[in-house]
């Protein structure tokens, strides 16, 4: 017979965006009534093969609600940063040195000068600029606040933060089923008062029995690299969305491919991804491959992400289809539906 335990908070999915739900949650209740749940490893999906770019700024054109939340989550990752590291003795690198996007065709270079139009009118730092490491590039900006954070030390730190601060962590468990507010797994079931599915692309199963699976499963494909003598400190983004984002000691990821329901890695698709990065810029030649990573990402259709109560369902919130952003919109999220579910405690006792 399965053991029966007891929680106020299950989070199905630890990937950044649980984590930080978990994390934001320790701050106003016990962490010994949250339990967080991952068929596989805290953070091994698409946030391990994620870039890391705080790209705030790099892919809006209008003033939205989206737009806002992604530039107050930038703003919110510092004195995050600092304090996981405060708590959890563990250095996280991140840099604010900003990203400088590049256009190669007239088409691009149209859109690049709608995009800094709009920027310049809320932030006069966003600049025209020459961008040496693109000789061939027939326009650039500089977007001096948008930077990057180590993903990899980022998710050690917040794994860390929630085990110290009490919350279950229960890896390589996969959530067999929900019922109500009873959340089964193979060998126990956990009688909790609210349930958060941050399970992001792979979970469809779970998100189709609450109508939340109206989303495209995007798979990307990026390579961490090493160049001795490349001396890159700020982030790289053309626009037809190849980057470079430097990660320190000498090494960068270049990404990303993008490719709608697909599974498996290709290694030709990564090499054409590869020739394009040294076409756009001539100074990664003789860099050097140190892995491969992918991972699924969830993209709503045509909509904005979503963190909410989910309609219609009691004491249930999700949080999807933050695509590319997840990263950056992981402090603000974490935060959104943390108070989110506060509220709703409050309401059941």
């Amino acid at each position: 017979m399965n053991d029966t335990h007891n929680y106020k908070v299950a989070i199905i999915g630890a990937g950044i965006l649980g984590l930080a739900t978990a994390y934001e949650l320790t701050k106003r209740i016990n962490g010994e009534d949250i339990i967080i749940f991952d068929q596989s490893s805290a953070g091994h999906g698409a946030t391990r093969a994620s870039g890391g770019m705080l790209g705030a700024q790099n892919e809006f054109t209008e003033d939205t609600s989206y737009f806002k939340a992604a530039i107050q989550s930038r703003e919110m990752y510092p004195a995050w940063v600092e304090e996981l590291s405060a708590q959890t003795g563990l250095t996280i690198d991140i840099h604010h040195n900003g990203l400088t996007k590049i256009a190669s065709t007239t088409h691009e270079e149209n859109l690049l000068l709608e995009q800094y139009n709009f920027l310049k009118q809320s932030d006069i730092t966003v600049k025209i600029t020459d961008c040496l490491e693109a000789p061939n590039a027939m326009r650039a900006i500089h977007i001096p606040k948008d930077g990057a954070v180590n993903v990899h030390q980022l998710t050690d730190a917040l794994v860390k933060a929630i085990e110290l601060n009490g919350v279950t962590l229960k890896e390589h468990t996969k959530v067999e089923q929900i019922d109500q507010l009873t959340v089964y797994t193979e060998d126990a079931s956990y009688d909790v008062d609210h349930i958060t599915l941050t399970v992001g692309s792979y979970g469809k199963t779970l998100l189709k029995n609450y109508a939340m699976d109206q989303y495209d499963t995007v798979f990307g494909e990026s390579v961490l690299i090493s160049h001795p003598t490349l001396n890159l400190d700020k982030t790289l983004f053309h626009q037809d969305g190849t980057y470079v984002v430097p990660k320190g000691n000498e090494t960068y990821l270049i990404g990303a491919t993008s490719v709608l329901d697909d599974t498996t890695f290709n290694s030709q698709r990564v090499q054409t991804l590869l020739d394009q990065a040294v076409a756009h810029y001539p100074m990664l030649e003789g860099y050097s491959i140190i892995e491969y990573q992918s991972g699924h990402r969830s993209k709503r259709h045509g909509d904005d992400p979503f963190y909410n109560l989910i309609p219609g369902v009691d004491h249930m919130t999700c949080a999807i289809g933050h695509y590319r952003n997840g990263i950056l919109l992981a402090p603000y999220t974490g935060k959104t539906l943390s108070e989110i579910i506060l509220k709703d405690l409050e309401g059941i006792s």
